[in-house]
């Protein structure tokens, strides 16, 4: 009983929020029906945009950012765990149907550490990131921009994607623990 109280409450909060959203960014919509935690943050831009497909959840700590002229679009029954952070600078697309583990980042742009503005965060290289239907990304995975994770890809636990993943495959970063053993000093 207690659960379903706190998940009826959670969409009460969330279509407030939301509906107080779109009142100063217009280019933001959303379904009457989608669950944030209050812990949640969504920030858009001037300029930015933001869609958001039916039953998105979005756990405690979730970020959701649109810079200006950035776009977020984010399809039906996608579910964020704790802590996520996405942050669109140009564009990232999510399909239906995609779970995202604890603590996952997905950032279209990356610093251009060549320009003479790095300090000041000015200069980003921005890339879309496209990520399919049923695709399931691990806790501590990160998505880097230029990236394209085809439909019921697995994103394994603490992978770093850039460039293409095919459909129905799992990714994962091969790594290697290596263990050197030492003389203590007496």
């Amino acid at each position: 009983m207690f659960k379903k109280t706190k998940s009826i409450v959670s969409i009460i909060y969330s279509f407030i929020k939301f509906l107080l959203i779109k009142l100063i960014r217009p280019k933001f919509s959303f379904c009457a029906v989608e669950r944030f935690s209050p812990g949640t943050m969504i920030n858009i831009h001037r300029g930015g945009a933001m869609k958001l497909g039916r039953k998105v959840r979005a756990h405690s700590g979730v970020r959701l950012s649109v810079t200006p002229h950035g776009i977020m679009e984010i399809g039906d029954n996608t579910a964020f765990n704790y802590n996520c952070i996405l942050v669109a600078r140009q564009h990232i697309s999510i399909g239906s149907d995609v779970t995202f583990g604890p603590n996952v980042i997905v950032y279209d742009h990356d610093h251009d550490f060549r320009g003479t503005e790095l300090m000041n965060g000015e200069k980003y290289e921005c890339d879309d990131i496209i990520i399919g239907n049923n695709v399931w990304i691990g806790a501590n995975a990160i998505i880097l921009k230029g990236s394209v994770i085809g439909d019921n890809a697995v994103i394994a636990a603490g992978t770093v994607v850039r460039g293409s993943v095919d459909a129905n495959c799992v990714a994962y970063n091969k790594k290697e623990l290596i263990t050197k053993t030492y003389e203590k000093n007496a």
